[in-house]
Parts: structure tokens; sequence; C-alpha cells
């Protein structure tokens, strides 16, 4: 075997490693609110859809005014949490939140609203 082949053959081996194990996390579908979403008022919870269930480990909300982070009451795997927000008035929010799928990974995002004044 030449030393080309031999290089092929371990990528496409690492290849198959890395997209497996992508493919093995439960990605968030949909939320409320949506990334980058304008809303006219302000939402009094946050629900993250995932494909297949996850453990809702916390979401923090920040903006210029708040910065809180939020435990969920139950930790249980559900593909749909959601949580109540505190008080939120005018402004641009940041939720970014984690999540642990059924293999154990960490799973992280953030999705951006404005509240309309």
């Amino acid at each position: 075997m030449n030393k080309v082949t031999s290089i092929s053959r371990t990528l496409l081996f690492l290849m198959a490693l890395i997209s497996s194990s992508v493919f093995a996390h439960s990605p968030l579908v949909a939320s409320f609110p949506e990334n980058g979403e304008i809303l006219p008022t302000a939402p009094t919870e946050i629900s993250l859809s995932f494909k297949e269930d996850v453990k809702l480990i916390q979401v923090r909300i920040q903006s210029e005014e708040i910065d809180k982070k939020i435990r969920p009451e139950l930790v249980e795997e559900l593909t749909r949490h959601s949580l109540d927000l505190p008080t939120l008035g005018a402004g641009e929010y940041t939720a970014s939140w984690r999540a642990m799928g059924e293999d154990g990974h960490v799973m992280k995002g953030k999705i951006m609203f404005t509240i309309l004044p």
C-alpha cells in the first residue's frame, strides 16, 4: 500500500468519525422568540424545540439592563422546553441556552430578539 492510499484511508476514517458524532446530537429546530425576531410586546416565556429529547440545563437572558440565569424546575429529557421569563422591557436581548443530549454531549446556542417600545 502506498503512502497516498494510507493517508486517504486515514482521512476517510476520520471524516466518518467526525460526521457520525456531529449527527448524533440533537439540534435546535425552533424557538420562541425566533432568532432575530422583533416583537411588539414582551414575551412571558421562552420556548426551545429540539430534533430529539434533550435535558435543558440553563437559559441566560442578557441585555443592557438584565443578566439573569434561568434554570428549569424539572430537568427532564424533552424535545420542547418552555421557561417563564422575568419581566422584560423594550430593548435588544440575547437568550443563551445550554442543553445535554442523550449521549452526554453539551450543546449551546444563542437567540437574539428585540422588543419594541
